[in-house]
């Protein structure tokens, strides 16, 4: 679904996969959509390992448990946005979307409007 909204993914098995990858690539890394419950790390865990390697990393917690059952450590994080599962594609850009600005396919197609009307304007003057 990150995919498909046009941001560029990197997936990981688990907690420390995720970890690994992002101690490995410095300054590459702009958000961490994480599990709540994971092996080997939860989410929680994760986030907070993230934060201490890089502050400035957005992190989105998600979860398919109902609320009730892992409240206590959504809880511990009330700063971060938390999505439930199954979400939509639209409820996930607008998560995205605030953290991240709009994806490089937008951009792009916006910019390419820009030299189309400018092009235009050229030619009729």
């Amino acid at each position: 679904m990150v995919r498909a909204l046009g941001y560029p993914t990197r997936a990981a098995r688990d907690g420390r996969e995720a970890l690994r990858y992002i101690q490995q690539h410095p300054g590459e890394i702009r958000l961490v959509l994480t599990d709540v419950i994971m092996p080997y790390m939860d989410g929680g865990e994760l986030s907070e390992r993230v934060r201490d390697l890089h502050p400035r990393v957005a992190i989105v917690l998600m979860s398919a448990y109902p609320v009730g059952e892992i409240a206590e450590l959504v809880a511990a994080y009330p700063e971060l946005p938390f999505l439930e599962k199954p979400f939509t594609t639209e409820s996930l850009h607008r998560v995205l979307t605030p953290l991240l600005g709009p994806p490089a396919r937008a951009k792009d197609r916006r910019e390419k409007d820009r030299i189309r009307y400018r092009d235009r304007t050229r030619q009729s003057s």
